[in-house]
Parts: structure tokens; sequence; C-alpha cells
């Protein structure tokens, strides 16, 4: 006598069930593979965009200080720890609003000074690209120090001496 499985009972799982397992597999795998190497790639492009800012802020504090003078430059390449392909242009156009006419000339003393930073991909287009403006004081203008006192007459300046015989010279 031969038994007949019910329909509701099987012992094992058919080809096409593992087909279909296999499939939905390796599709997944494939978006999990492109959804890495797109967070991979918008890293970089976070890191490169931080390192921009970076550069440009450091070339304005550079400005700020008069380490370099407040002039226009043009694209100059830079290399930072064997990354290439970084380039920084300023611009500095003096601010008429900002001029003072003395008896010597005119005097301007702010200046919007707009650093760009690029940095050129291996084909050599731009793929980051960072914009940075600011209005500066020319630094090689002096101003007075307001913790000092303010010298109101043009009296000589008087000294006066005494030895008190510890310690200091005959």
């Amino acid at each position: 006598m031969l038994h007949r499985t019910t329909a509701g009972r099987r012992r094992g799982i058919s080809l096409l069930e593992v087909l279909a397992a296999l499939a939905i597999f390796l599709f997944s795998l494939v978006v999990i593979t492109q959804m890495v190497e797109l967070g991979s790639r918008s890293g970089q492009k976070a890191q490169r965009l931080s390192k921009a800012a970076m550069l440009a802020e450091a070339r304005l504090a550079e400005l700020a200080a008069g380490v370099l003078p407040l002039t226009s430059t043009g694209p100059e390449p830079i290399t930072i720890a064997n990354d290439r392909g970084w380039q920084i242009t300023v611009t500095c156009t003096p601010e008429s609003w900002a001029e003072a006419n003395l008896s010597t000339g005119t005097l301007i003393g702010l200046y919007n000074v707009e650093i760009l930073v690029q940095w050129l991909g291996p084909s050599g287009a731009v793929e980051i690209e960072y914009v940075l403006n600011r209005i500066l004081l020319d630094p090689t203008i002096k101003q007075p120090d307001p913790a000092l006192p303010a010298v109101t007459g043009t009296a000589a300046p008087s000294s006066s001496s005494t030895n008190s015989g510890t310690g200091g010279r005959p």
C-alpha cells in the first residue's frame, strides 16, 4: 500500500524557493554595496570640504595678522601632506565707504576679502569649492592701545634714580 503525503506537509524546500532566496540575497547585497560606496564618497567629500574651510580660515588669519599683504593673488597651488590638487585664490577689494581723507593722502582702512579654495580631482575638474568672504581692517594701520594711558602734553620725560647701597653698583 502506498502512502501519500498530505498537501500541507513537505519534507524539504524546492529548487524554486532556493533560487528566489538567492536572488533576494544577491539583490540586497548589491544594494548594500552601493550604499557603502555612496557613504564613503560622501565622507571623503565632507572631509575635503572641511579641509577647504580650514585652508581658507588659515589664509584669512595670515591676512588679518599682517603676515601676508592685503593684495589679490591668483590661483596658487597648495600641497598638504601629499594631498595634491588644492589651489587658493585671494581677492582683496578696498571698501570705498571706509576711506579717510588725510593731509598726506587717502587712507583705506577696510578691505573686502574673498578667499576661494578649490580641489581639483584626478580629471583636473573642480570637485570641491569653498568661498569665504570677510571685511578686514588693514593690519598695517596702527591703532592706539586702549589699555595705555593717553598722552596729553608734550613735556620731556623726567627720570630720577637713587642708590640706596644694597646690591647696587658704586
